[in-house]
């Protein structure tokens, strides 16, 4: 799972209380967390995307390259 955050302080701490959640629940759910303070709503869409698609679909051998 991806998820990002913008630079609004409510939703930013939501959004870390929940990626907690999900890293230590009984069901430990693999995610990533991107925080974009620099983001807000209108703004955070296309780079959380691009961002979110080169770290899940990033090839295998990423690293030998």
């Amino acid at each position: 799972m991806f998820i990002a955050s913008s630079g609004q302080p409510k939703l930013a701490r939501a959004a870390q209380q929940f990626v907690a959640g999900l890293r230590t629940g009984a069901a430990a759910v693999p995610v990533s967390y991107l925080p974009l303070p620099q983001e807000t709503h209108a703004t955070i869409y296309h780079p959380a995307a691009l961002q979110a698609l080169r770290t899940l679909f990033k090839p295998a051998d990423a690293a030998a390259h």
